[in-house]
């Protein structure tokens, strides 16, 4: 919910909801039976569409083949080290810590804090 306004004497709640451009109308409508079905009314605001320029874009579609593996391999770059190196210093075969930064396999919760702790950095960006 963004903000609730005043519309003569009433008090409307403004509700913003990211949808597929593709699927717009028909989502619009679905909400408009549902919201009737309950005797609620509904209004839609269009907004114009935003340039290119101005548009906001979500970190898949600017990153769209990121992965926990990618923020690992650039963490082991950053420190200068080879796998071989990295995998000894936390406890991993060479094999594993290239299938995680490979995206072959997930680095466990308990994984990310040991590497986290090893090298300083948040845990979280590794999940």
């Amino acid at each position: 919910m963004e903000s609730t306004r005043t519309r003569g004497d009433a008090e409307f709640t403004v509700v913003n909801i990211r949808i597929p451009v593709k699927d717009t109308d028909r989502a619009m409508d679905s909400i408009v039976k549902l919201f009737e079905e309950e005797g609620i009314p509904v209004s839609f605001v269009k907004k114009k569409p935003q340039s290119e320029e101005s548009r906001t874009y979500s970190f898949a579609e600017v990153f769209p083949d990121f992965h926990p593996g990618k923020a690992l391999l650039g963490l082991r770059t950053r420190e200068g080290l080879t796998q071989k190196d990295m995998a000894a210093a936390i406890g991993v075969t060479q094999t594993r810590l290239s299938d995680y930064e490979r995206g072959k396999r997930n680095i466990s919760v308990d994984m990310a804090k040991k590497i986290a702790a090893t090298y300083g950095i948040s845990y979280k960006s590794l999940l």
